[in-house]
């Protein structure tokens, strides 16, 4: 089909280059130029000819996906082994030994006879021993004592052998469609137990009748019901993994609606690429959603794990139970989200109480969410505002105490600073050897997953003195056009290179910056403007702009011009913002007016937090969201402390929000709280605030600390307080190396690295194919040093965690801080050596086409 495309453009080509003839030469030119093309012709059609042929067999040869040998695995059952209603029947295959990754999940199935159909993926290759073939009852409520209509369940046993714990890879009801995965996602299977993949795929079919009428007209099952899961060779380079909500509840009869509700907190270190979802229900669900939750307490002050929902997703159960795809929501799965499934029921058909259990005659309430990430781990949750248990994959969690790395906190004499080896180097390209120039750092935020941070900074020329503003009127007066350079970057921290930028000609003093739940956005305050900007983190549009260019707005009234007296209209020298998934944000409006300033999910200004006592906030320098969205900690800079305030909101759904102030902690003895940041993750149980400390002392005097803020209780709402007073593992930690690296300390975003051997710092690769991972909390430290002071960048990365020099000896006596893992290892190339052969050999060939033609031109026109 694409014969005559290339003829037409080489056509184009050689008239519009080659043929620059003289006038009285255009008989012979045409013939020697009619000849030519039918060469060409000639020539194109004997090699289409000899090897079209043989790349159509190539790809269109069954088992074959893109050019990629496709196995398939039948996971069937015989409808004939189901006797009755409600039996559940299992079967099992063991994976190859070779990696595969799932390209296509094809059921076998119809609803007239299957209720539902689950595939779960278990590590160990070898078959459970307790599972049976066929029963009545159990499946996902497999105890034995739930009651059928007829009979008691059946206990189902272990999915899996050796008492671990299944994860699901597939569900099916209704009679949904298959599933096909996104480019370059899929499940892992195969590739031998000591890899993070799955060994064994076991089915389980719910038969709702076993000799329900089925349509002839469309029925290939031939009397089996199942899932054939297609598969290509090779680990995907993104892997697929699901989140699981699923609870007991009793529904009480007559209620037109009757929520049932399953929350959890997602503490892992990687952001989760959300691209599909599937919802369950039996015949009384009319809806379910997927929220995301905000606020840390009601209007009364009752402390709750949260109170106000954003929805992300719905869907009515009632269709067809396939994974609806949402990759365009573009829906991020970040450390700390809060994440509640709700379904809506109606029982007005109902005389007795309903129960969730394994009949059809009984209720479920559960929704699968698939998302993909460098490394798989499979999540379940079962309720009651803890943490994620981990099904199977990498990472740990002690929410469900199902899995985990961890049991305990380390203690913090175990743990130390350091720089990270090799240290950060910032490059405007990939190919760029010379060091990019980072200005003072007024600014920095590491985006959810720890691959990307967010810098804002002033350019190469730029420095906040005491001739930058107006004693008086707090006007910036230190230059009158803005910066000349993108202020806004997007620097990946493997590589260092600035993969995005943005703000040129736009920012006067730049300052704090923070980023969106969903990362879709870029929050920056600008000293020089007095004005909070948010910009679109893509494209790099102003979206929104709060307060009046150039006008410091004072919360006190001020005689004489240039003041604005409305507290909506601005700010005075604006420090920090941190936004809320509702689109709420707080705003320290620093220098000038030291408040909190407090916007609703309108982004309208509704108030100012307020104290308990007459000690007000003296330049409120950072802000900080907690773990899971409940609390706002501001670094309380001249007054030496951290102040915890609850975020209040409407739990009606209103647009209300507040800041109730819970506690100060002082932190007098190790300087002034410069910088202040939240580690979402849990995983290595170091969740908590981060504060950065500086004694504010020239030369060798000066001292610079990292202060850990680990809440004693940390998950539970009431216990983490005393006569209201929070209780905090707090932990110091000096930043060594002289006054190259303890001047002008700045800001601060602290993360739990999430290290694999395939994307992140190859540095840790030992010999044999193992990768050690770094469990401990990497800082990143913004300077606001004269770059012609320093040699240093502005910008270094730091490590709090086991010494990696020691760290593989230190594995054997210490699991609970260091991991030792294989490295995958690439299964495809020969492949990959086949086709770059193939590609110089076509790069050749055409060249070569391309001289000789160029060479009978030219003896063209040397006529």
């Amino acid at each position: 089909k694409k014969h005559d495309f290339i003829i037409t453009q080489f056509q184009y080509y050689h008239t519009n280059t080659c043929e620059k003839d003289d006038d009285d030469d255009d008989d012979a030119l045409t013939t020697r130029k009619m000849m030519r093309t039918t060469t060409l012709k000639a020539l194109f059609f004997v090699v289409a000819s000899f090897f079209g042929p043989w790349c159509v067999r190539c790809a269109s040869r069954p088992g074959v996906v893109g050019g990629v040998r496709e196995t398939s695995f039948a996971l069937l059952v015989r409808d004939a082994d189901a006797k009755e209603m409600d039996s559940y029947v299992y079967t099992s295959l063991s994976m190859p030994s070779e990696p595969h990754s799932v390209t296509t999940f094809e059921p076998v199935a119809d609803m007239a006879i299957v209720h539902h159909m689950l595939v779960f993926g278990c590590r160990e290759k070898e078959p459970s021993k307790t599972l049976e073939k066929i029963r009545v009852g159990g499946g996902m409520f497999s105890t034995g004592k739930e009651e059928s209509a007829t009979k008691n369940a059946e206990p189902r046993g272990d999915v899996c052998a050796n008492n671990e714990q299944e994860a699901v890879l597939f569900a099916w009801g209704k009679n949904a469609a298959p599933l096909h995965m996104p480019q370059n996602v899929g499940f892992r299977i195969g590739g031998g137990e000591e890899r993070n993949t799955f060994n064994r795929l076991v089915l389980e079919v719910h038969y709702l009748d076993p000799n329900g009428e089925v349509d002839s007209t469309n029925n290939n099952r031939k009397g089996k019901s199942g899932v054939i899961v297609h598969a290509k060779k090779g680990f995907p380079i993104s892997s697929a993994a699901t989140l699981v909500w699923a609870t007991g509840f009793n529904l009480p009869p007559g209620k037109e609606e009757v929520k049932v509700e399953t929350t959890c907190v997602y503490d892992q270190p990687r952001a989760l690429k959300a691209f599909g979802f599937r919802v369950h229900t039996h015949e009384l669900g009319r809806r379910v959603t997927l929220e995301r939750m905000i606020g840390g307490s009601d209007r009364a002050g009752r402390r709750q794990r949260h109170n106000k929902g954003v929805l992300l997703l719905e869907r009515d159960p009632q269709l067809p139970q396939e994974f609806e795809q949402i990759a365009e929501k573009k829906l991020i799965i970040a450390p700390g989200d809060v994440l509640k499934t709700t379904c809506y029921f109606n029982t007005m058909s109902r005389t007795t109480v309903t129960s969730a259990g394994w009949g059809h005659a009984n209720e479920m309430c559960n929704l699968y969410l698939m998302v993909h990430s460098d490394e798989p781990a499979s999540l379940s949750c079962e309720g009651g505002g803890g943490a994620f248990y981990i099904s199977v994959g990498t990472g740990s969690s002690e929410g469900g105490g199902r899995t985990g790395l961890l049991a305990t906190r380390p203690f913090a004499t175990d743990l130390e600073i350091s720089k990270s080896k090799p240290s950060l180097v910032v490059k405007a390209n990939i190919r760029d050897k010379a060091t990019f120039t980072i200005g003072q750092v007024g600014g920095v935020v590491v985006e959810p997953g720890g691959e990307f941070a967010w810098v804002f900074h002033r350019g190469p020329k730029i420095v906040w003195n005491e001739y930058s503003f107006d004693d008086e009127t707090n006007e910036y007066v230190g230059s009158r056009t803005p910066i000349d350079v993108e202020t806004i970057l997007r620097i990946h921290l493997v590589t260092g290179v600035i993969d995005r930028k943005f703000g040129k000609d736009k920012h006067f003093m730049p300052h704090g910056i923070s980023l969106s739940p969903d990362a879709k956005e870029v929050w920056v305050t600008d000293c020089g403007l007095h004005q909070v900007i948010a910009y679109d983190a893509v494209t790099g549009k102003m979206l929104r702009e709060f307060g009046i260019a150039m006008k410091p707005f004072h919360k006190v009234p001020h005689q004489g011009e240039g003041f604005q007296r409305s507290p909506q209209q601005g700010f005075c020298k604006p420090t920090a913002v941190e936004i809320l998934a509702d689109g709420s944000f707080f705003v320290a409006d620093g220098y000038c007016n030291h408040r909190i300033a407090i916007y609703n999910d309108k982004h309208a200004y509704v108030g100012d937090a307020s104290m308990r006592d007459d000690q007000q906030l003296n330049v409120p320098h950072a802000l900080a969201i907690s773990m899971d969205g409940t609390e706002l900690a501001v670094a309380d800079r001249e007054n030496y402390r951290v102040v915890l305030f609850d975020v209040v909101v409407d739990n009606a759904g209103g647009s209300d929000i507040s800041l109730k102030e819970k506690t100060k902690i002082d932190v007098r003895e190790h300087g002034l709280p410069y910088g202040l940041s939240s580690v979402k993750a849990n995983d290595k149980q170091l969740a908590g605030y981060y504060v950065m400390t500086w004694n504010r002392k020239p030369n060798e005097q000066s001292t610079v600390k990292i202060l850990s803020m680990w809440p004693m209780n940390f998950g539970d709402a009431q216990e983490d307080f005393i006569n209201g007073n929070a209780i905090f593992d707090i932990a110091s930690f000096d930043i060594q190396g002289g006054a190259e690296n303890t001047q002008y300390p700045h800001c601060i975003s602290a993360w739990s690295g999430a290290e694999t051997s395939q994307t992140m710092r190859s540095r840790y690769l030992k010999p044999g194919g193992l990768v050690l991972r770094r469990n401990g909390i990497d800082i990143l430290l913004g300077y606001t040093r004269d770059l012609i002071d320093t040699s240093e960048s502005n910008l270094i990365e730091w490590f709090l965690g086991v010494d990696v020099d020691d760290a593989e000896s230190f594995a054997s006596e210490n699991s609970v801080l260091v991991e030792v893992v294989h490295s995958p290892q690439s299964e495809n190339a020969s492949d990959l050596a086949f086709i770059a052969m193939l590609m110089l050999f076509a790069f050749f060939v055409f060249h070569a086409t391309l001289a000789g033609f160029n060479r009978v031109v030219s003896v063209d026109k040397s006529h």
